[in-house]
């Protein structure tokens, strides 16, 4: 493998990371505001955060495939 393919596999082991790592504490806290309805907001409140990252993750895989 060249350097150059590393590099660009690196890039997307990163940014699956980061997507999985968003995903993963999406799922954790949907999981808490079912046990106790006072978790909810904050729920909402992560999505909204990382709603647009993920959007801008996926789109820069479109743009590198």
């Amino acid at each position: 493998m060249t350097e150059e393919k590393i590099d660009k596999l690196m890039i997307h082991a990163e940014t699956f990371c980061q997507a999985s790592a968003y995903m993963e504490t999406l799922r954790v806290l949907v999981d808490h505001s079912y046990k106790d309805s006072k978790r909810k907001n904050l729920y909402f409140r992560y999505a909204k955060l990382v709603k647009p990252r993920l959007e801008l993750i996926y789109k820069d895989w479109e743009l590198l495939s």
